[in-house]
């Protein structure tokens, strides 16, 4: 498009060996290369500092036997970060997402959708605020430390259980 907006791109983590050499040469030959930064793999201590500059978090996987029943730590970090998501549906994320109403679920194929989703937020900053608190607020109730905690002890307790 002609209309540039003022986004900023920001890819955060590792690219794939496989992929790497065209995916900088597309970024090198696009019209919005001035506004795609490629940071690459960071510690997990700057996780933090990189989601404070975040408007929206794209989570986009694959839909190969190899991310089919992951639900990535990614989503539990936007949720917990207020950031609103726009992801691939790959192992709970469906789920999840739609009951906390955190974000969109789109086809990685389909890139109208995701167009279309991406610019709704883009234009529409309430609506990514509310997102994203609507994500803070499930993440609240359903993930914190102590819930997951207990979980896990049922469940050992359960095991346990239907052994003797």
């Amino acid at each position: 498009r002609n209309n540039k907006c003022n986004v900023e791109l920001l890819l955060v983590g590792k690219i794939h060996p496989e992929f790497k050499h065209k995916f900088h040469q597309l970024i090198s030959s696009s019209e919005f290369k001035d506004q795609i930064q490629i940071v690459g793999m960071i510690p997990y201590t700057r996780i933090l500092q990189y989601y404070s500059r975040m408007d929206v978090s794209f989570i986009l996987y694959d839909s190969s036997l190899q991310y089919k029943n992951i639900t990535p730590t990614k989503l539990y970090e936007a949720m917990a970060s207020k950031i609103p998501v726009v992801m691939t549906n790959i192992g709970d994320t469906q789920t999840i997402v739609n009951k906390s109403k955190c974000g969109y679920i789109v086809d990685r194929e389909n890139f109208k959708l995701l167009f279309d989703k991406t610019y709704t937020l883009i234009q529409k900053p309430e609506l990514r605020r509310k997102l994203g608190i609507n994500g803070f607020n499930y993440a609240q109730k359903h993930f914190r430390w102590e819930i997951m905690e207990q979980r896990l002890i049922d469940q050992y307790r359960d095991l346990f259980n239907n052994d003797h």
